[in-house]
């Protein structure tokens, strides 16, 4: 049997958050982390962000944490100092926003799904709906009104490594979208 193999590129740079999610090639999904809170976000291809209540959002000066993605490519942000530390991962070399700092190969991918909390509320049909947990609230994502079984998820893929005694660990996750999936779905 024979195992398929990918590789995973990536760059590493510094830039200030806005600089860096300016930096996006064109519309994504942005999870950004304040002390304060978790916002939900979107960018469009001309790069203006977007939360549920605000479609001329602006970055949070808190903001210590941001994970953007657009099914292609993953930008991680991290705050450090002045500025902050960036990591850009694609399968392709050429999907990065400068040339590639690192590089693994013989990888096998796998996908993943990770369940996030909250019921569906109703919406009122714009880019963003509502979902609801008791103990947490409410929170919007850019995501279709759902009902019933219907969670919000995120996709991504585990690129798997293995070591020079065939031991295999995870090695590498980038998130690929936002999607809602009826967990009762046959």
């Amino acid at each position: 049997m024979s195992v398929p193999s990918t590789a995973l590129s990536w760059s590493t740079g510094r830039a200030p958050a806005v600089a860096a999610v300016a930096a996006f090639p064109g519309a994504a999904t942005l999870l950004v982390s304040t002390p304060t809170g978790h916002h939900v976000a979107i960018r469009s291809a001309d790069g203006r962000l977007a939360v549920h209540d605000d479609p001329e959002w602006t970055l949070p000066a808190g903001a210590f944490q941001i994970v953007a993605f657009d099914g292609v490519r993953e930008l991680r942000w991290l705050a450090d100092g002045d500025t902050g530390r960036t990591v850009w991962l694609a399968e392709d070399p050429a999907d990065l926003p400068g040339p590639a700092t690192g590089r693994l190969d013989d990888l096998e991918p796998l996908p993943a799904r990770t369940v996030l909390w909250g019921h569906p509320l109703p919406g009122d049909g714009g880019d963003f709906s509502p979902w609801s947990d008791g103990r947490v609230g409410v929170v919007h994502h850019p995501l279709p009104a759902s009902t019933g079984a219907a969670r919000p998820c995120l996709d991504a893929v585990e690129y798997v490594g293995f070591d020079e005694h065939g031991n295999a660990a995870v090695v590498e996750r980038r998130t690929v979208e936002m999607l809602v999936v009826d967990l009762v779905a046959p």
